[in-house]
């Protein structure tokens, strides 16, 4: 058993090292977060909706690309995970909208 949590723990803090591996883990962990993360609270849905906050916080991951590139990629794929889960919610709200609206057409084209 030793052997096998030195062969393990090793190779980890090998992977783990490597920036660009520690980087990879990080983005593999911030997509699954996002794919289990709950819906937003109506508060973040208004912010993110406002095109100035978009823009300062793409602002604000370009510089912090300058401090460090690990956070600023986690920080850029939980942006876009907001932003395609904010769009998902609008496609899907407009597609009810759509289907309501020709199951009246279709009603009024019986008479």
């Amino acid at each position: 058993m030793d052997l096998f949590n030195q062969y393990v723990v090793g190779n980890v803090d090998t992977v783990l090292a490597n920036k660009y591996a520690g980087a990879a883990v990080g983005l593999f962990l911030a997509v699954y977060a996002g794919n289990a993360a709950p819906e937003l609270p109506a508060e973040l849905k208004e912010l993110f909706n406002n095109e100035y906050f978009r823009v300062a916080c793409l602002f604000f991951i370009a510089y912090l690309n300058t401090k460090n590139t690990s956070l600023s990629l986690i920080t850029a794929v939980g942006f876009v995970v907001v932003m395609n889960q904010l769009s998902q919610e609008k496609t899907a709200e407009t597609f009810i909208e759509f289907m309501n609206t020709s199951e009246n057409f279709q009603n009024e084209n019986e008479f």
